[in-house]
């Protein structure tokens, strides 16, 4: 986990492939799902999984997480995290890291992230 949180510490803005590895550390990725399409090859596509076969489920794609406000909340809720204090925590973690205040909002989702991240590791010590 300390290897995502330098990651996100590091980032310089979205990044798809650290939305996914995000999204199975969380494992918010449904079980049995198999990667079809990846970011890799062609950075605008997304991460997309297909359910089991013979199953009936739709597919499901990795959310922008270091993009988007809204995913972090959801996964903060999913993964069982209080968005309220996830927010505080994100703030505290942004002050944290010397970043200029007028990018915080832009940033925002990488400090949801790094306290979601920080407040797991601390669950499973």
């Amino acid at each position: 986990m300390s290897d995502l949180i330098s990651r996100l510490e590091n980032a310089d803005g979205p990044d798809r492939e650290l939305d996914d590895d995000i999204a199975h550390h969380l494992g918010v990725v449904p079980v049995g799902y198999a990667l079809t399409v990846t970011a890799s090859a062609v950075p605008e596509i997304d991460y997309t999984y297909a359910p089991p076969a013979g199953t009936a489920g739709s597919i499901w794609t990795t959310p922008r997480l270091t993009a988007s406000i809204d995913a972090c909340l959801e996964v903060a809720e999913r993964v069982g995290l209080n968005a309220g204090w996830i927010m505080g925590e994100a703030q505290h973690r942004w002050l944290d890291l010397n970043r200029p205040t007028k990018e915080f909002r832009k940033e925002l989702p990488t400090a949801i992230l790094i306290a979601i991240m920080k407040a797991r590791e601390n669950t499973n010590e």
